[in-house]
């Protein structure tokens, strides 16, 4: 009985095989389990259609006969660097075309009205003004504001710097970027500057970028290239405006300075030796004792215009503790309520009145 199953065994396997071995089929002869004949005592097979799924086997390697070729076999479409592709099983290339890109904005063209085309002619012509940077310090890009606008090159992995004037501060809201996906754009400072760090994300990128500041908008261009060495570093921009205000202002200190330094006779304060003393008290003394190198100029109070006046007389360098200077005459007219003395007085006199009732005031220049 034991050795009437393992021949049954050893058919079963060779049956097997053989059912392997064969490329495609439905259906294929299948030998039956095997059993004894009663007379003889030998197997008797009996065989049966039974439906088999088929079995695709790997092709003979014509290498060796009798093994197995275990390298994949090419079951798709082989991609060429022509754009185009190779059929396995007859090796005929053909082409690939791509899927059609597709626009997301409206391609259809808008009719604008004479008013609107008029706008976008001036826009046109500003953005095409071929007004060029200039070169700052520390390679700096130097924009003049409002000229033309302005384009500031940047490229992947690096860094572009965007300085704005002193004092300038962004508002709510105020910077905008028509491609906020691909560039990356955040405020920072240096001192009482703002800086913007702009950095785009990949090259060949071309947008637009909105500063709004509490002096001023602006209207930039941002492109990306892919070349690092072809990016500007530091941008910043120059103001003509703000430059004229300063020449403005400038002029304006200079007329009240002049104003200040500028008597009422018209004559200036700078130019003028104002290196008296007056000593003496009176009703008339003078207010003011100055000299231009020329004349010395003896300026009285306004009271003085509807009373006496008094005489001026210049005094030598002699005389001493026991006796008085000698006293000269000298050539001086009134204009005003200004004596306007022909020399140069070094030490003088002014007195009104005799006897008692005279008065004094002595005028001395200090070296």
């Amino acid at each position: 009985m034991k050795n009437t199953f393992r021949t049954t065994k050893y058919l079963f396997v060779i049956s097997a095989l053989t059912v392997c071995s064969t490329p495609a089929f439905s259906q294929v002869m299948v030998p039956a389990i095997s059993q004894v004949d009663p007379a003889t005592g030998l197997p008797a097979t009996t065989t049966m259609m039974s439906p088999v799924p088929p079995i695709m086997m790997p092709p003979m390697s014509p290498v060796s006969k009798g093994t197995i070729d275990l390298k994949p076999q090419a079951s798709s479409p082989i991609m060429q660097q022509d754009n185009t592709s190779v059929n396995p099983a007859s090796g005929v290339s053909y082409p690939i075309t791509p899927p059609p890109v597709i626009n997301p904005i409206n391609q259809n063209p808008v009719t604008l009205t004479n008013k609107e085309t008029a706008g976008v002619n001036i826009t046109k012509k500003w953005r095409t003004r071929r007004a060029m940077p200039a070169s700052g310090s520390n390679g700096t890009v130097v924009f003049t504001y409002g000229a033309t606008q302005p384009s500031i090159v940047c490229a992947p992995l690096t860094v572009c710097l965007l300085k704005l004037e002193a004092g300038e501060k962004l508002v709510k809201n105020g910077l905008q970027i028509g491609d906020g996906t691909r560039w990356l754009i955040s405020p920072s400072r240096s001192g009482d500057r703002m800086v913007l760090v702009i950095k785009p994300t990949d090259a060949g990128l071309r947008t637009t970028l909105a500063i709004m500041t509490n002096k001023r908008v602006y209207a930039i261009n941002l492109v990306s290239v892919a070349a690092q060495n072809r990016s500007m570093a530091i941008s910043e921009f120059s103001y003509p405006e703000e430059v004229q205000k300063q020449w403005n202002e400038y002029y304006a200190q200079q007329a009240q300075a002049k104003q200040d330094n500028t008597m009422e006779n018209g004559r200036d304060v700078s130019q003028l030796d104002f290196k008296y003393k007056i000593k003496g008290k009176t009703s008339w003394r003078p207010t003011r004792v100055y000299s231009d190198g020329v004349h010395t100029f003896i300026q009285f109070p306004a009271s003085m215009a509807s009373g006496d006046a008094p005489s001026l007389l210049a005094l030598a360098n002699d005389g001493g503790i026991f006796s008085s200077p000698t006293q000269e005459l000298v050539n001086y007219r009134k204009e005003g309520n200004t004596y306007v003395v022909d020399k140069v007085l070094n030490k003088a006199e002014l007195v009104l009145g005799v006897g008692s009732s005279k008065e004094k005031v002595t005028i001395k220049h200090e070296n």
